[in-house]
């Protein structure tokens, strides 16, 4: 996960690599067929790990502001499940996120995500 604050927004967004095995035997034992990325882009699943995430951020006592408020899924995943990785440059050789890079090669998907909140 990768949580993103935009300096002109007052809420944050962020980047979520699901965990494919929890994904997949979800859709398998509610009957959905696809890949992972067709699994992932379900309203069920985004809301299912918002839950997830809110639950997570209660119990590490989170204030408001700290809860993401819309996330996008990284679905490319190597052969371990991970989406942020040092061969895509999303991270360093000692595995501290690459800021720059990432919010390069996701600024789409955060613009997107801003976007849809101001409608």
């Amino acid at each position: 996960m990768w949580v993103y604050g935009n300096s002109y927004e007052n809420v944050v967004v962020c980047i979520v690599t699901p965990d494919k095995e929890a994904v997949m035997g979800w859709a398998k034992e509610n009957g959905v067929e696809g890949s992972f990325a067709d699994v992932c882009a379900r309203p069920e699943v985004k809301q299912m790990i918002s839950e997830d995430m809110t639950a997570c951020g209660k119990a590490s006592k989170l204030r408001g502001f700290e809860f993401p408020k819309d996330v996008h899924f990284e679905t490319e995943v190597n052969k371990l499940g991970q989406g942020f990785t040092v061969d895509n440059g999303c991270l360093t050789p000692t595995f501290k996120p690459r800021r720059p890079q990432l919010t390069k090669r996701y600024q789409k998907a955060l613009d997107d995500m801003y976007a849809k909140m101001k409608k």
